[in-house]
């Protein structure tokens, strides 16, 4: 059992095709799992100059129905501002309204090529994403966030199959 939010990138400096393909990710992903209320929920979120729900975790608690609201999300373009997207996930995405489950991990994976408008503000609301309780492979990426927040988006790459980041760092 698990709440998951996936958080995607939909600015500017990701094409159509790039949205596209953290779509198929996302729909890859959610394959692997058994869907519903008393199983894995599922919930998107995207952002750019503002973030924006897809959809909440209760919004579609079986399958067909999410791969389809999956194909269904929208490419919004804009500007990178991660910060502001991780804020609404702590503030809203896990909410009881919204199917957020208490004792179930709620776990927020980010899509992103990494470069946020501001660095600063996005590491802080990864602490504060993180004290909330957001876990499993968050707290990854979180850390890289955290860590890694200056190296240009080419630099930092996420293994999907284990979610452990690999590093590179070119100058």
């Amino acid at each position: 059992m698990a709440d998951i939010i996936f958080l995607l990138d939909s600015t500017s400096s990701e094409s159509l095709i790039d949205f596209k393909n953290q779509l198929q990710f996302v729909k890859d992903f959610t394959q692997g799992f058994t869907i519903g209320k008393d199983h894995v929920q599922i919930g998107v979120v995207t952002f750019s100059t503002h973030p924006h729900n897809a959809f909440h975790l209760n919004d579609h608690l079986y399958k067909p129905a999410l791969l389809n609201a999956i194909d269904n999300v929208q490419y919004r373009s804009g500007f990178t501002f991660t910060d502001e997207a991780l804020t609404y996930v702590r503030e809203n995405a896990f909410l009881p309204a919204y199917g957020g489950r208490t004792g179930v991990p709620q776990i927020v994976i980010v899509l992103t090529d990494g470069t946020s408008v501001s660095t600063t503000d996005t590491a802080k609301e990864a602490i504060l994403l993180h004290a909330a309780g957001i876990k499993a492979c968050t707290n990854l990426v979180l850390i890289a966030l955290l860590f890694i927040r200056s190296f240009k988006s080419f630099n930092l790459q996420f293994s999907v199959s284990d979610c452990r980041p690999k590093i590179y760092l070119t100058y």
